[in-house]
C-alpha cells in the first residue's frame, strides 16, 4: 500500500522555485515514491506534519523511516531490548568482579569492591538512560520493535552509493551502551575511591589497583560493541545459556564436593540465575507458544544434566 501524498510547506515551494505554479508543484508531488535506500527518508516537521524536504536522506537520531518519510520513534522499548541492556550490565559486572577476585583482595575489601562495582554500574546505566530521548526521563523510546533485523545495526553497509543514509536504526540501543561504557570508565574514580576512603582502606594496595582496570576494559568493550553489537544483540541469550551451563559442569567435575562450599556455591547459584535469564530473553524474543513449549523441554534437560553430574562427581 502506497503512502498518501505528502503536504509540502509553502516555504519549501518557494525554496524549490515553484511558488504558485501548479505544474511545478505536481512534479514534486509525483516524487512521493519509495526512497531508494533501505534507511533513507524525507524529513518532516513533527508539529505541522509538512514535509520540509523532498530529498530522501539520512533520518535524524531518534527516528526511523517508513520508506517514505522519517517518523519519530515513540514506542516503548521491548522486553527483549531491556534484557539486552541487563545483559550488558551483567557482563560488565562479571568481568570486573572476576578481575577483582584475581587480585586476591581480602574478604572485607573484596566485599567493598563488589558493592562498589554494583553501585557504579547502576549509576552508569541510570545516567545513560537520562541522556537519550526523552532527555531527563527514565522512559526509553526505541526504534526497534519486534525482532528487528541484523542489518539495522550496520546501516552503513546498506546505504545507497548516491546518498548517505547511514543512521542509528536501532536507537537507542547502540547509543545507550556506548554512553554506559563511557560512564563506567570514570565512575569508579569517584564511587570506588570514596567507598575505600570511607572505610579507611589506605595505601596503594590491591583494592586501589582495581581502579585501573575499568580504564582499559571499557575502551575495549566500546570497540567490541561498535563492530559486533548486532551479533551480540541476537546471540546473548544463547551465549548466556551455553556458557553458564558449561561453567557449572566444569566446576562440578573439577571441584567435586568443594563446589557446594562458599564461595563456589555462590558462583554456581549465580550461573543458574544467568542461565535462566537467557531462557527468559528467548521467551521475549520469540514471543510465541512454541517458545514456551521449547522452554518446557530445556529446563528439565538442564536440571537432569546438573544432577547427573552431581551424582557422578560425588559418588
Amino acid at each position: 500500500m502506497l503512502r498518501p501524498p505528502f503536504f509540502y510547506s509553502s516555504a519549501l515551494w518557494q525554496e524549490l522555485g515553484c511558488y504558485n505554479s501548479a505544474s511545478c508543484k505536481s512534479q514534486f508531488q509525483n516524487s512521493n515514491s519509495l526512497c531508494i535506500g533501505r534507511y533513507c527518508g524525507r524529513h518532516m516537521d513533527e508539529d505541522s506534519g509538512f514535509v520540509i524536504s523532498p530529498v530522501c536522506t539520512m533520518c535524524p537520531r531518534g527516528s526511523k523511516t517508513d520508506h517514505y518519510v522519517c517518523v519519530p520513534c515513540t514506542e516503548p522499548i521491548t522486553n527483549y531490548g531491556i534484557c539486552y541492556l541487563v545483559f550488558i550490565i551483567i557482563f560488565s559486572f562479571a568481568l570486573q568482579t572476576e578481575v577483582t577476585v584475581m587480585y586476591q583482595v581480602k574478604h572485607f575489601e573484596l566485599f567493598l569492591c563488589i558493592v562498589s562495582i554494583a553501585i557504579e554500574l547502576a549509576l552508569s546505566m541510570i545516567f545513560a538512560v537520562l541522556t537519550v530521548e526523552p532527555l531527563g526521563s527514565l522512559k526509553i523510546y526505541s526504534c526497534v520493535q519486534g525482532r528487528g533485523s541484523l542489518s539495522d545495526w550496520y546501516t552503513l553497509a546498506f546505504s545507497p552509493h548516491n546518498n548517505y543514509c547511514a543512521n542509528e536504526a536501532v536507537y537507542p540501543l547502540w547509543t545507550m551502551v556506548m554512553v554506559f561504557y563511557g560512564f563506567c570508565a570514570f565512575t569508579p574514580l569517584v564511587v570506588r575511591s570514596s567507598i575505600l576512603l570511607i572505610f579507611r582502606v589506605d595505601g596503594i594496595d590491591k583494592p586501589w589497583r582495581t581502579l585501573y582496570f575499568p580504564l582499559y576494559l571499557y575502551p575495549a568493550l566500546t570497540v567490541l560493541q561498535a563492530i559486533f553489537g548486532g551479533l551480540i544483540y541476537y546471540s546473548f541469550p544463547y551465549l548466556s545459556i551455553i556458557s553458564m551451563f558449561t561453567l557449572q559442569i566444569v566446576a562440578i567435575s573439577s571441584l567435586g564436593r568443594k563446589a557446594y562450599k562458599w564461595p563456589h556455591l555462590l558462583e554456581m547459584v549465580s550461573s543458574f540465575i544467568v542461565m535462566f535469564f537467557g531462557i527468559l530473553s528467548l521467551l521475549f524474543f520469540f514471543n510465541s507458544p512454541w517458545s514456551l513449549l521449547s522452554v518446557a523441554f530445556i529446563i528439565p534437560f538442564f536440571t537432569f544434566s546438573f544432577f547427573f553430574c552431581i551424582s557422578i562427581c560425588c559418588s
